[in-house]
């Protein structure tokens, strides 16, 4: 943005200390990164990381059990939308959200998605719910 319009704010909405960049905003950005490792640490154990490219790579190539795969992808869908959705709104004047009401958001959006996922009666994902709570301590 800021090479097509030398005026626009290029800072980082979130931290305001560094050139907003994709990998700075997915998840390098302390205020980012305080979201996606509460939210994914648990999923993702040892493989944790908020590099972008790691993170693609991760999700795109690894073998993962049906469930794990669908709650790490879906997971990062939800932030990385979540994440554009807070930084666009405060770029627009709208009321910043603290990380807790972010982190709460993106747990019901997935709580939701397996709830919706049970009703349509899909047993394969019968486990996710259990594999969910349990990342999330």
């Amino acid at each position: 943005m800021v090479a097509w319009n030398g005026q626009a704010a290029g800072l980082c909405v979130f931290c305001q200390l560094t050139l907003e960049t994709r990998d700075h905003l997915f998840f390098v950005c302390p205020f980012v990164s305080i979201v996606w490792s509460a939210l994914a640490k648990g999923l993702m154990k040892t493989r944790f990381t908020t590099d972008w490219s790691f993170l693609l790579d991760y999700i795109s190539n690894s073998n993962f059990q049906l469930v794990e795969g669908f709650l790490i992808r879906y997971l990062f869908q939800v932030v990385v939308y979540t994440v554009w959705r807070e930084r666009n709104g405060r770029r627009h004047g709208e009321p910043s959200q603290p990380a807790d009401t972010i982190i709460a958001w993106v747990d019901r959006q997935v709580r939701d998605q397996l709830l919706a996922i049970d009703l349509m009666g899909d047993r394969r994902y019968d486990e996710g719910f259990q594999m969910w709570l349990q990342s999330r301590v």
